[in-house]
């Protein structure tokens, strides 16, 4: 029976074994999976995923996410959730951690990362100033993220390098409307 189910890479249909062992549709895109240990968890569109030991484990260099690499990298241990976004050839993305707190790394183009910049890339870093989180989402250009108390936290595209913190009565991110879209 299946685990968990993701695509990888090169957008194929893979699924988690209760085995732990990756297997996908076509058969050729279990390579980058064939030195993991037993996985939990697919982290979808890259060659990573949560292990039985809650270590975050990635293809590749943990400072550039860089997935390409035969070397399968512990890039975080006492892992709950992660979300991880290909950009180029390396990946960018952040991690909830059990403890509640949130570690990043990769493009920061748009201030995802949460380090008050809005450029370059970043190495990983535990995000400074949240309270325990207990939910996460990232995608390329904006970071969320919901408190304990039902507070969200966005940083990122729309939201400015720094974080928007909605009082716990209205956990809802601020709307705009950006030129392009219009």
């Amino acid at each position: 029976g299946a685990r968990d189910v993701g695509l990888n890479p090169n957008h194929e249909l893979c699924v988690v074994t209760s085995a732990g062992r990756v297997r996908c549709v076509n058969p050729r895109a279990e390579a980058p999976y064939a030195k993991f240990p037993e996985l939990t968890r697919l982290i979808d569109f890259t060659a990573c995923g949560i292990d039985h030991d809650a270590r975050l484990l990635c293809r590749g260099d943990q400072h550039t996410g860089a997935y390409w690499d035969d070397v399968v990298t512990t890039l975080l241990t006492d892992v709950r959730d992660a979300q991880l976004v290909p950009n180029g050839p390396a990946v960018t993305g952040c991690a909830l951690l059990r403890t509640g707190k949130v570690w990043c790394f990769g493009s920061n183009q748009f201030g995802e990362q949460g380090t008050g910049q809005r450029s370059g890339t970043e190495p990983l870093h535990e995000v400074q100033g949240l309270p325990p989180i207990r939910r996460l989402a990232h995608t390329t250009g904006v970071t969320c993220a919901i408190d304990e108390h039902g507070g969200a936290w966005c940083f990122g595209a729309w939201f400015g390098p720094d974080y928007a913190r909605r009082a716990k009565e209205r956990p809802v991110c601020e709307r705009r409307t950006s030129q392009w879209l219009v």
